[in-house]
């Protein structure tokens, strides 16, 4: 079902990943977390891109992605 999505419904359903996994105590999740959440929602991005998203987005290097709501 995932695959019928489009970009915009699997960046809402991201969001709502995100706010249910930091129950909004801080904000951020951990790479590990995010990789999972894109990996189930953008199944036909390759690792490599996966990755580099996750890089670019962890921009104090902390191993934390802060997703704004």
């Amino acid at each position: 079902m995932i695959d019928f999505l489009t970009n915009d419904q699997k960046l809402n359903l991201a969001k709502q990943k995100f706010l249910n996994l930091t129950g909004n105590i801080d904000g951020s999740i951990t790479r590990e977390q995010s990789n999972k959440i894109l990996k189930e929602l953008f199944t036909t991005t390759s690792v490599t891109e996966i990755n580099r998203l996750l890089y670019d987005e962890d921009t104090n290097l902390d191993n934390k992605i802060v997703f704004d709501p």
